[in-house]
């Protein structure tokens, strides 16, 4: 798939220490697609590579991650819920959603979304964005129909909050369409969102500005 075809690339360009990367797709007999990478490397470039440790890594990659966001809703929620659940959102999310996140997020973003869709409500989440720096944040938003940019960016820097990207994806969910925007945030020098209850409070803001019942 076209997510396991990316993380590969990535994966080969970090251990061989590659700056550029080409690819062909090999069709034959076999029911599988073969693809032959070719990593271009700056010239005096260290030779040597660990071809066992990549290769284990490169199967790892490979597992289909469909089937490991099976395992991880039905951890979650009890084999019959996390097979309904999987069979609903197997095919919702986009190549780049499963190049951007891993099954184990999308466990979390599926929780988030059926809220939404049970509610029509938008609902927002707040998460560390970087371990070494606790003043960058990640905001999702899940809602029923498509965000606007133009819409919810202005009310967050309302809120002192800079925005420093934004990521959309728009899921199909068979007739019914859901959307999440992932927008990376910096606090206000001096601001900490650290406190469970400060996060709550700054998404319920945003939440009331977005809905119009705040000012």
């Amino acid at each position: 798939s076209t997510d396991v075809r990316i993380k590969v690339e990535a994966l080969l360009l970090k251990r061989l220490g590659g700056d550029s990367a080409e690819y062909t797709v090999l069709l034959g007999d076999s029911p599988l697609a073969r693809i032959q990478y070719l990593i271009r490397r700056p010239v005096g470039a260290r030779t040597d590579y660990a071809a066992k440790e990549i290769e284990a890594e490169i199967a790892e990659l490979a597992q289909r991650w469909q089937d490991e966001l099976h395992k991880q809703l039905v951890q979650s929620n009890g084999e019959e819920l996390g097979s309904s659940l999987h069979q609903r959102y197997v095919h919702a999310f986009s190549a780049a959603y499963c190049a951007d996140f891993t099954p184990r997020a999308a466990l979390h973003d599926i929780e988030a979304l059926e809220r939404a869709l049970h509610s029509q409500q938008l609902i927002a989440t707040l998460t560390l964005g970087d371990v070494l720096d606790s003043s960058l944040w990640r905001l999702k938003l899940y809602r029923h129909h498509a965000i606007e940019l133009s819409d919810c960016l202005p009310l967050l820097e309302s809120l002192g909050l800079r925005i420093l990207d934004e990521r959309p994806y728009a899921l199909s969910l068979g007739e019914q369409k859901a959307w999440i925007i992932d927008i990376g945030v910096r606090l206000p020098s001096g601001a900490s969102l650290e406190d469970t209850a400060h996060r709550q409070r700054l998404l319920d803001s945003f939440v009331a500005l977005f809905n119009g019942l705040a000012e």
